[in-house]
């Protein structure tokens, strides 16, 4: 099993990036190998929803089903793959965790009588297990580092698609 964890932090409050991460249907907005989301059902706010997915896998999308596998609001949202993703014997879990960071209630005013805007520290953690018929974890030691960035750079996006202002 190899375990990947990316931290970042976002100028929003807890409330708004824990409702947005839990969302399937954002997923294709910050997760560059999710090309779309199908057939959400019954909600993201159930333990056992499942949907599918489109991702990229080696240059074509590939169908894959996704699970809830807890859901504790606003702070803990995690699904799974179910299916292996095409490969065999293929396991993947993401969890995200969020907390606040910077809350008005905890923080202080900033010189000149500001208050610093609530921030979210979102953990996410990803844990993947490769196939021994692939290679097991002599795989999973070449692929960290790619996988690793593509998380690193889904959450940067992320936090660019929740910092962006809003139209008025």
């Amino acid at each position: 099993m190899t375990t990947i964890r990316e931290q970042i932090t976002i100028e929003k409050p807890l409330e708004v990036v824990a409702a947005y991460v839990s969302d399937p249907h954002h997923l294709p907005e910050w997760n560059a190998l999710i090309a779309r989301v199908l057939e959400v059902r019954p909600t993201p706010e159930v333990v056992g929803t499942v949907w599918k997915l489109l991702v990229q896998v080696a240059g074509r999308e590939q169908e894959v089903t996704a699970r809830v596998h807890l859901y504790e609001p606003p702070r803990r949202f995690g699904f799974e793959l179910v299916g292996g993703a095409g490969i065999p014997g293929l396991t993947a879990r993401m969890l995200l965790e969020a907390e606040p960071s910077g809350a008005p209630q905890d923080a202080q005013a900033a010189p000149g009588g500001e208050q610093i805007a609530p921030a979210t520290r979102l953990t996410c953690t990803l844990e993947i297990g490769f196939p021994l018929l692939m290679g097991g974890p002599a795989l999973g030691k070449v692929v960290t580092p790619m996988i690793r960035e593509q998380l690193r750079q889904g959450l940067e996006q992320l936090q660019a698609v929740l910092e962006r202002p809003r139209p008025a």
